[in-house]
């Protein structure tokens, strides 16, 4: 298979002189790949590094036989435009596909969101704050205490936590770990119900907790962010409900769809 890109062919050569059709408007040789490399090059000379940029986005997904085939009288200008308008085409489709999803699927998506909203804010209710920091009697390691509060309606099995250290009064911290809490050896976390919780800092991965300046720190101050696509029930299932395809699958296609018909529509602009 011949490559064609022009910077993977002839990322050295020197360029040719123009003839009677410059540029854009260069008929490229299709005989075989040394005659096409020699007609690119020339053309090269005379195209705008956007015109350019925007040829080899246009022959990406080919090789040079299947770029023949599509295209027999092959100038950039042709392949450029084409290209650039299929493309630009395909992804105002995938942005009209997707719309009519969120329209067809509207009244699904209100009601699992309503439904997520209202897991959410009992998940709000679950909170913790951090205890201490201590050096272990017996193991050459820090743990840490925290205290969990169960303020929800679910019965806990387990979570994680995002976690905060803060010293001496500071606003800002780059001290961050990922705390997880396991109540099912303490007869988990009912509804209601208060337990106290300790990890070891080294078992956590947090080297920055297990420091002389944590040690020596006048304060110690600890934010602890529950992860609630991580708490599980009694039962072992995810309390955050989960559901596929969402309102956010068919949103992130129309971005990634307008984002795409974004570029296209800049090379193409650079041929007119």
């Amino acid at each position: 298979m011949w490559s064609i890109y022009r910077g993977a062919l002839i990322l050295t050569a020197a360029l040719a002189l123009a003839g009677c059709d410059k540029g854009l408007d260069t008929r490229l040789a299709t005989t075989d790949a040394a005659a096409y490399k020699a007609s690119l090059n020339k053309a090269w000379a005379d195209m705008t590094i956007a015109q350019r940029d925007a040829f080899n986005w246009a022959v990406s997904d080919f090789d040079l036989q299947r770029l023949i085939d599509k295209y027999p009288k092959l100038t950039p200008r042709l392949v450029i435009t084409q290209e650039a308008d299929e493309y630009i085409r395909t992804q105002g489709e995938r942005v009209a596909n997707a719309t009519a999803e969120i329209a067809r699927n509207a009244d699904r998506f209100a009601q699992e969101e309503k439904l997520l909203r209202e897991v959410e804010a009992e998940l709000a209710k679950v909170t913790a704050k951090g205890v201490s920091i201590d050096k272990d009697k017996f193991f050459s390691r820090s743990d840490f205490a925290y205290e969990v509060t169960n303020g929800s309606r679910f019965n806990i099995s387990s979570a994680q936590w995002d976690a905060w250290l803060f010293l001496n009064g500071e606003q800002t911290t780059d001290r961050h770990c990922q705390v997880s809490s396991y109540f099912k050896h303490k007869g988990g976390l009912p509804a209601g119900a208060t337990k106290t919780a300790t990890v070891s800092v080294g078992f956590m991965d947090c080297s920055n907790w297990d420091t002389l300046e944590v040690q020596k720190a006048s304060t110690r101050y600890f934010q602890l962010k529950l992860i609630n696509s991580s708490v599980r029930n009694f039962d072992e299932r995810n309390v955050l409900p989960t559901f596929a395809p969402d309102r956010a699958f068919y949103e992130k296609r129309i971005a990634e769809a307008t984002k795409q018909a974004g570029i296209a529509t800049t090379h193409r602009r650079s041929v007119d």
